[in-house]
């Protein structure tokens, strides 16, 4: 995914820092033991965001189970826990980035990144081809961008990608207690879309390239106030989720997402 949903770490304390760090390594973990080191670069603030409100539904506490080497630094121990489906979450993971690989294929952007890509994930595509995962969507995955492209409106384009990733969520999560609904997968992917959108405005246009912002542009509507909006109460909804409060996803919804927005008012002013 595209690493918005990761906290301010100023503005949390050490304790709370702590378990975030914990959580976000244990997931890097799940991906190392599967799929290996350079695979560990999929791991996404998204992805454990996604995770992190799972054990807020499910009222999981993060405790430090073990410390182990770092699969990326071996001179350094990380705290780490243990994760359920833990080979759910590392194919869930390397199968989104495939997506975004997949993205730029049908955008015939064959740059050298795609090709690096390629060449230095060829062994984790390869392991994820033989997941249940991948055999049960690979088939729908043009389709599901041929549908985004073809959409006229930033909504059918949120509605389209979240109904894919929310039934895959479905699949990976199934062990958990509770698991979050649709209405939670569309509020955060429409806060990736539209923060998104709003970063590329100025290149898009430049570049003439389309970005639907672009029409409210046009009808005079200032697209900063509107995208402002927008996330306001993608974030209200995304909170009615939970019935206990959590500092670490307040302070990624409060903090930090919304001084992300505001960092990309300059782009569009």
């Amino acid at each position: 995914m595209l690493g918005y949903f990761k906290p301010f770490k100023k503005e949390l304390s050490e304790v709370l820092l702590k378990q975030y760090n914990t959580l976000y390594c244990s997931v890097c973990k799940c991906i190392y033991k599967r799929y290996g080191t350079i695979a560990t670069s999929c791991n996404s603030y998204d992805l454990v965001f996604i995770v992190l409100c799972l054990y807020n539904l499910n009222d999981i506490v993060i405790v430090k189970e073990d410390k182990e080497r770092c699969p990326v630094n071996f001179l350094k121990k990380i705290n780490v826990c243990n994760i359920k489906n833990a080979d759910n979450i590392a194919d869930f993971s390397i199968f989104i980035f495939y997506l975004l690989y997949k993205d730029k294929i049908v955008d015939n952007e064959k740059s050298f990144k795609t090709s690096l890509i390629n060449f230095l994930f060829k062994k984790s595509f390869k392991i994820l081809e033989n997941t249940k995962l991948f055999k049960q969507y690979c088939n729908k995955v043009d389709d599901i961008f041929k549908q985004e492209k073809q959409a006229t409106t930033i909504e059918e384009k949120i509605k389209i990608f979240s109904n894919l990733i929310f039934e895959i969520s479905q699949k990976i999560f199934k062990e958990q207690d509770n698991s979050l609904n649709f209405s939670f997968y569309y509020n955060m992917i429409s806060i990736m879309y539209y923060l998104d959108f709003l970063q590329d405005y100025k290149t898009d246009i430049k570049n003439k390239k389309e970005n639907p912002l672009k029409e409210f542009a046009e009808q005079g509507i200032d697209i900063f106030k509107f995208t402002q909006y927008k996330i306001t109460e993608n974030i209200k909804n995304i909170k009615k989720q939970f019935s206990n409060e959590n500092e670490i996803l307040t302070n990624i919804l409060d903090i930090s997402i919304v001084k992300k927005l505001f960092v990309l008012q300059g782009v569009v002013k």
